[in-house]
């Protein structure tokens, strides 16, 4: 472990001295908000004389027993006065300026923080002090902050100067660039013993995670692979192994059953220990595949590993409300959460090494604490975290502690499922604004704030009750932020107007969209400032949802390049929507994967890899490896029934009776439990209703459907059916009817006779639509199989899983069919993985019979 830990100036108070409440109503902080906070810093330095030192680092390092801590930073400013010195803190705000009275604690905090750095390297310079002794013997090397040698003469006038220090916090409006200053002396005595007491405190949780890491380090010294090899598993641990050593990606295809999540967690968790790494991240799309790297770790820890990991949940879910909101005046949890959660994190992160959701919320609710704001908290102290895609990869939702602002570290980041990823990225980097609703939100701001329009119809007593009532209990600062925010509003939807002239009913592409986006960021600054000022409205929740879509779009607009499309759409409605559509979200991706040091794709179905490649990283050259299913192909029959199909132009009451009696035969076959899986709900539907009038589920089959939005709960129960220790029947066979694609066509582990069969309906194309076909226009100009990208190879990969279900086991049997003629054409064929190189074709009383031999054989 490194004998310095390195934390900045602001992290260090902001995690010390944090206090007050959680509150989503008071804006987001957002970049563009940074950037002009930032431009406004750069302003007022300018505008200073020349005693004045702009952004002047400075660090220090205390040490302790085990470590030095080393604190760094850069002051804003430093006023060089021949009577003393000036730590300048410039804080650019929304809020009106002429109503700050105290400066904020945290801001304070902040220059005191260089306050005291400042002088302690002055008065070491001037040989007041002796400088502290660091375990390294090694002073660190501080850039020179006096610039002449104190005379001997001069040196008792010269030595008052370093007995104290002005902290002043500059305030200054973005808007008005309105400025107010609020100055304070501390003496050097108070600013240190202030400081350490901070460091001390601070010290006690880091002597926390170094001890752990000691342990950590130790337990994987004696650490072994916890079951023998399987076929292919150990090749894998190796590559794996490799790739995180060499710090590079690595796209791993390796079949249902070889055991990839224990071999993937083992490597990574051994580059951990060799200290090649700080952090794993698991990242997964379902919450089903986040039970298994759990599991994966608890395996390794009844082996010896002793480890800290965390499992984040999505707000929605783990929040104790229905829908989160994040306003004191609603949430218990959230009022007063910063007071207490450094005690509560503190007992969680000693007492814990698994840290599961039900963990995390019977901390929260003892302590009263927001459950989801603490995850992110333990995330800290850990040496695993388990989290959605989207905690990494999403602009909206990364953990801004690790990725924000260009910050990257030694993460380990293992990528399960990675097939999912690009269907799931498009969705991260594209966004959409509708017509409709900037008008409806302008509305809402008119009513609600009591803004009066000139030219405006007379409104009845109720209006004007209403609007005495807003003026009575919003502030004119908000009403008049809320006036001016309407103008703006009515300035988008202007040019939304514009645009939507230009559509026809058809799509429309854009070369661009700038000058929207320009006045989309003029009525964010205004959202920004309406939120700073505080205000109460019964709309807040859609003025909020609003806001936050108008900074996702804005935030898109800043990602745009070749790989995007923008276009135009009136849909059902007739509401007109632009599109920031992003296509190839790979760039984008491989900004993510950068700010980790190696990143590993796995997954059973990424075929073709090179399309993966150039889909997650844009590089088709980097490694990959292809293990071989450890089963013995005698286990399974996989069959294509090629006189059905489930084209468009022959779908239909005819068509579906011979998929019907395709399935039924099938099943007849052997009893046991089988999925079928469909390419939608509508089908599935008109082939139960088929099954109904059959009377299929008298013919000894029982018959279960998966249902659109399922709750986990129900989610449970459908799979639990399966479950043959509770459920077994040798008379009767289940049959689940499933959508391809769905919750029940990945992620699932029914093994030996929980599943005996799975039945796949259709090569799993989605269904033909504007944004699919906006996907292959893109690649067909580029001259590539457009088709292939927005429609064929999706839909395989569909198949593919829902294949998988089958052979999970060395002891699984099992029969995989495919009931679609087109199949067995080359167009399809050419997205089988290897190992099916056996698959029988023909037609419903072939495959039958092809069926009733391997049973036989069995």
């Amino acid at each position: 472990m490194e004998k310095d830990v390195k934390i900045s100036v602001r992290n260090l108070v902001e995690f010390m001295l944090r206090y007050g409440d959680i509150d989503n109503t008071q804006g987001t902080g957002d970049v563009n908000a940074m950037l002009e906070g930032a431009r406004i810093h750069r302003k007022i330095q300018k505008s200073m004389g020349s005693n004045y030192s702009s952004e002047v680092p400075l660090k220090i390092s205390i040490p302790y027993e085990e470590f030095n801590i080393l604190v760094d930073g850069r002051a804003d400013g430093i006023i060089k006065n021949p009577d003393g010195f000036i730590i300048d803190e410039i804080k650019g705000i929304y809020k009106d300026v002429r109503r700050i009275e105290e400066p904020e604690l945290l801001h304070i905090a902040q220059a005191k923080c260089y306050g005291y750095i400042y002088l302690y390297k002055l008065r070491v310079e001037a040989g007041i002090e002796e400088e502290i002794k660091y375990h390294n013997d090694e002073k660190i090397d501080d850039e020179k902050i006096i610039d002449e040698k104190v005379d001997e003469e001069n040196e008792i006038n010269e030595n008052e100067k370093y007995e104290q220090i002005d902290i002043q916090i500059t305030y200054c409006n973005i808007e008005t660039e309105e400025i107010k200053r609020i100055k304070n002396s501390f003496t050097y005595v108070e600013l240190k013993e202030w400081f350490k007491a901070l460091v001390d405190e601070y010290y006690i949780w880091e002597r926390e995670r170094f001890y752990h890491h000691v342990e950590m380090c130790k337990s994987v010294e004696n650490l072994r692979f916890p079951f023998e090899y399987r076929k292919g598993q150990k090749e894998l641990a190796i590559n794996v192994y490799k790739a995180i050593n060499m710090e590079k990606n690595l796209y791993a295809l390796a079949p249902t059953g070889v055991g990839k999540t224990i071999a993937m967690v083992y490597s990574a968790v051994q580059n951990l220990g060799k200290e090649r790494a700080d952090k794993i991240f698991y990242l997964t799309a379902k919450t089903i595949t986040r039970t298994v790297a759990n599991d994966a770790y608890a395996i390794l820890r009844k082996n010896g590993l002793q480890i800290k990991t965390v499992t984040l949940t999505a707000k929605e879910k783990i929040c104790v409300f229905d829908k989160p909101n994040c306003n004191p005046d609603m949430c218990e949890y959230a009022k007063g959460h910063f007071d207490r959660i450094n005690d509560v994190l503190f007992e969680i992160i000693t007492n814990e090494d698994v840290i599961t959701r039900e963990v995390i919320e019977e901390y929260a609710f003892k302590y009263k604490v927001c459950p989801f704001e603490l995850s992110l908290d333990v995330s800290n102290f850990v040496d695993g975290i388990i989290c959605d895609y989207n905690y990494v990869y999403d602009p909206q939702a990364s953990l801004k502690r690790y990725f924000a602002n260009g910050q990257s570290g030694a993460y380990i980041f293992l990528v399960d499922e990675a097939h999912n990823l690009v269907e799931r990225a498009r969705k991260m980097y594209s966004a959409s604004i509708k017509k409709e609703d900037v008008l409806e939100i302008k509305n809402i701001i008119e009513y609600e704030f009591g803004i009066k329009k000139p030219g405006k119809k007379k409104t009845n007593s109720s209006d004007k009750e209403n609007s005495l009532l807003n003026k009575n209990y919003n502030s004119e600062d908000a009403i008049s932020i809320a006036t001016k925010l309407v103008r703006k509003l009515e300035d988008v939807n202007r040019e939304l107007l514009r645009l939507r002239k230009e559509c026809d009913g058809d799509l429309i592409y854009y070369d661009n969209v700038g000058n929207l986006y320009l006045k989309m960021l003029k009525a964010q600054n205004e959202f920004e400032a309406l939120l700073a000022e505080g205000f109460d409205i019964e709309s807040k929740d859609k003025f909020l949802e609003f806001y936050f879509n108008l900074i996702s779009f804005i935030k898109i607009h800043e990602l745009l390049d070749e790989n995007y499309e923008i276009y135009g759409e009136i849909d059902y409605y007739n509401n007109f929507i632009i599109n920031l559509y992003c296509i190839n979200p790979s760039t984008n991706l491989k900004l993510c994967t950068e700010k980790g040091i190696s990143t590993v794709f796995f997954s059973a179905t990424m075929l073709p890899v090179n399309h993966y490649k150039e889909l997650l990283t844009g590089d088709i050259n980097e490694y990959a490896v292809y293990i071989d299913s450890p089963f013995a192909k005698e286990n399974r029959c996989i069959v294509c029934d090629t006189s059905v199909s489930s084209k468009y132009t022959r779908r239909g009451e005819n068509e579906y009776r011979n998929i019907y009696n395709s399935i039924r035969k099938i099943i007849e076959c052997k009893n046991g439990n089988y999925m079928v899986f469909f390419p939608s709900y509508k089908m599935l539907e008109s082939i139960k209703e088929i099954m109904d009038e059959e009377g299929f589920d008298e013919c000894g089959v029982e018959v279960i459907s998966q249902k659109s939005n399922m709750t986990e709960e129900e989610k449970e129960e459908f799979l639990a059916r399966f479950d043959v220790s509770l459920y077994q029947n040798d008379t009767k066979s289940l049959v689940g009817l499933c959508v391809l694609g769905g919750i029940f066509s990945e992620g699932i582990d029914l093994t030996e006779e929980s599943l005996i069969g799975s039945i796949i309906v259709g090569t799993g194309i989605p269904q033909v639509c504007d944004e699919r076909n906006v996907i292959k226009e893109y690649f067909d100009a580029k001259e590539r199989d457009g088709f292939d990208f927005a429609y064929k190879i999706p839909g395989m990969n569909k198949v593919l899983q829902a294949a998988g279900r089958v052979i999970r086991t060395d002891t699984d049997r099992g029969i995989i069919a495919l009931l679609d003629d087109r199949f067995n054409s080359w167009q399809y064929k050419q997205f089988f993985p290897r190992e099916w190189d056996d698959v029988y074709f023909g037609n419903t009383n072939d495959v039958v019979n092809k069926i009733k031999d391997f049973w036989k054989e069995m």
